[in-house]
């Protein structure tokens, strides 16, 4: 039985798809035997095989050997062209052709989409990820290796480095010799900008930069809040006028203390009259001199202004005769260092023995009971508890 055209009907699914779908029926060796208007529309008038790539030709030999459905072939202008062969009557093979290439084009943009959606879940986890890790510390040093290391499992870099507020942080190693391959600004509020570079082969694709501008972004909020941190936590442990630490950073630090150790509690003579006499600019003048000479002591001596004119330095591992000798050598430096019209400056000093964190108040009372014994004694001199 056949059709209006001469199509060999085998089937019932035949019957339905005349009407819709292209059709042909063509021998085994590609020849064509009959086809429908449709398929007259789809080709143009041409033969079927000529419409089709190089690769598709090939393809479509093997379908004529062996006929089943679901066959992708692509032609010579880019159409996708949905094929299932059927065998038919007298060794022919029915050819029914659907155009989907509407179809191809939006399962194309489907895995774009589907694509762009990944690599923004994928964004969105590492940018959590840094939040997370980067909001977990006010510490710089820690901030700017973990910068260095998220942008630098990124990217696949094979070094970063982070240059800010005077220090150099870098992962996984020193930085390299050569030039860095690239480079972003680390731009703050309440610091001076920074800068994160990375070595590795090739440029950055539009979603790395995009990703590693916004981990370089949090990365800074993050490098603002720990400067303005580390600042506020400075002027509320150092005295503003000559740098020391003040009662509360001095406090702060005595855990750290090598005990038994010694605490010195000075006093500078005759102060107020250098302030009657020429002014508190030049009170405020030698107090800086003098923190500066305390600040030239063994480093690991911790002086802090008490208030005034009064200092106190905490002498970690030091009996209280080595403290005196100690306090003795810096009173002949200030009186040879610091001078007003001429005149040194000079001071009193008590020391007294401190054995812990919980024995400092007595230590300093007693210290101060020592200094005001240096004072009676006619002032710029040392004594102990």
């Amino acid at each position: 039985m056949t059709d209006d055209v001469g199509i060999p009907m085998t089937t019932e699914w035949t019957d339905a798809c005349r009407d819709v779908d292209a059709m042909i029926v063509v021998d085994r060796a590609g020849g064509e035997v009959e086809r429908n208007p449709r398929a007259d529309a789809l080709t143009g008038g041409l033969r079927f095989a000529e419409l089709l790539t190089e690769e598709s030709r090939t393809k479509l030999g093997r379908v004529l050997a062996a006929p089943r459905t679901g066959v992708e072939l692509i032609t010579v202008e880019g159409a996708v062209l949905d094929v299932t062969a059927v065998d038919a009557a007298d060794a022919t093979v029915l050819l029914v052709i659907r155009d989907v290439s509407r179809y191809a084009a939006a399962a194309a943009k489907l895995a774009v989409v589907t694509d762009q959606l990944s690599r923004r879940n994928r964004d969105l986890s590492t940018l959590y990820e840094v939040s997370a890790q980067l909001s977990s510390t006010l510490n710089l040093a820690e901030l700017g290796e973990a910068t260095c290391q998220l942008i630098g499992e990124y990217i696949g870099a094979r070094t970063v480095s982070v240059d800010i507020g005077g220090h150099r942080y870098s992962w996984p190693g020193e930085v390299p010799d050569d030039p860095a391959s690239g480079s972003l600004p680390l731009t703050m509020a309440h610091a001076e900008a920074g800068v994160l570079r990375w070595w590795r082969e090739g440029d950055l694709d539009a979603s790395e930069r995009r990703l590693a501008s916004l981990i370089v972004g949090r990365a800074a909020v993050g490098f603002d809040n720990a400067i303005l941190h580390a600042t506020v936590e400075r002027e509320a442990d150092h005295d503003a006028l000559t740098g020391l630490l003040n009662r509360a950073g001095l406090t702060r630090l005595l855990p750290t203390v090598a005990y038994p150790a010694a605490v010195a509690v000075l006093d500078l003579d005759h102060f107020k009259r250098v302030n009657d006499r020429h002014g508190h600019g030049i009170g405020d003048h030698v107090l800086v001199r003098v923190a500066e000479t305390l600040r030239a002591m063994r480093s690991t001596e911790i002086p802090a202004r008490w208030g005034g004119e009064e200092f106190v330095i905490v002498l970690p591992a030091t009996t209280v005769d080595g403290a005196v000798t100690s306090m003795d050598r810096v009173r002949r430096r200030i009186s040879s260092a610091v001078r007003v019209d001429g005149e040194p400056v000079t001071f009193s000093a008590g020391v007294a023995p401190l054995d812990s964190t919980d024995d400092f108040e007595r230590a300093v009372t007693a210290a101060d009971d020592a200094l005001y014994r240096a004072k009676s004694a006619g002032r710029d001199r040392v004594e102990p508890a």
